[in-house]
């Protein structure tokens, strides 16, 4: 059974449903972050599927996990590289650097996306995309969920849209997390899955914000997510996932 509640941007669990979450698209199959990726976890029953964004030289909102790519024997930085440059690049496979653009190009409104924004000037650039797509497409802003660890480019965005959720991105444990999460006005907590337990999950959820997880790939680690009843579990591997949740 696939769970969706219209307008949510991450539905309440209920049993063991649980959002999926396809980190880089289905990565564990398919080369991270490219159009096959995403067209796979879409074909999974994917809830979301989560991306990188940065920022090239010419401008442009490409979907890249890492700030650089090896061009002519060293690492050049995606901000100093053009996308002409960025798309001759073999991603994996033979597969490109794909855009922003191209990505939601490829998909439809039907998915939701997670936008991790990475780079500098990347929360200008989404939120100019993201604007552009929900006045002349069918894409609202549920549609949308815009994260980093980065919390201030978070609240950069959140100036500029603020009608999109958001959510921060943390790599180990907060105290007084749920102070933390109202002074940037952000609704979903996004944590190592090593880093939370059931007496967090529930302290976060008490305030009425959501709790995901990253990236849990080992069936003992999605169960024991699903029991813990996070909110959201991100993953390589979106229908094994899916399989072991009962929601296939």
């Amino acid at each position: 059974m696939h769970y969706h509640q219209e307008g949510c941007i991450i539905d309440l669990l209920v049993g063991n449903i649980v959002f999926i979450i396809a980190h880089r698209g289905a990565s564990g199959t398919e080369p991270e972050n490219t159009l096959p990726a995403f067209t796979l976890a879409l074909e999974q029953k994917s809830d979301m599927i989560e991306t990188d964004v940065h920022v090239c030289a010419s401008g442009e909102a490409v979907l890249c996990h890492n700030p650089g790519i090896p061009v002519g024997g060293e690492i050049r930085n995606i901000s100093g590289l053009t996308l002409s440059e960025l798309q001759a690049f073999d991603a994996g496979e033979g597969n490109r650097i794909p855009t922003l653009n191209e990505m939601l190009n490829h998909l439809n409104p039907e998915i939701k996306i997670n936008l991790e924004l990475k780079g500098p000037g990347s929360e200008t650039k989404v939120a100019e995309i993201l604007k552009e797509r929900i006045k002349t497409g069918n894409w609202s802003a549920d549609n949308f969920l815009i994260t980093s660890f980065d919390h201030f480019r978070v609240e950069e965005f959140r100036v500029l849209m603020p009608e999109v959720p958001r959510g921060a991105l943390f790599k180990s444990q907060v105290l007084y997390i749920n102070e933390y999460l109202e002074k940037l006005s952000i609704k979903t907590l996004i944590t190592n899955f090593e880093f939370i337990n059931k007496s967090r999950v529930d302290e976060v959820h008490h305030t009425g914000r959501k709790v995901m997880v990253y990236t849990v790939n080992n069936k003992s680690d999605i169960l024991r997510m699903a029991d813990m009843r996070v909110d959201g579990i991100i993953t390589n591997y979106p229908k094994k996932a899916r399989q072991l949740l009962g929601t296939a």
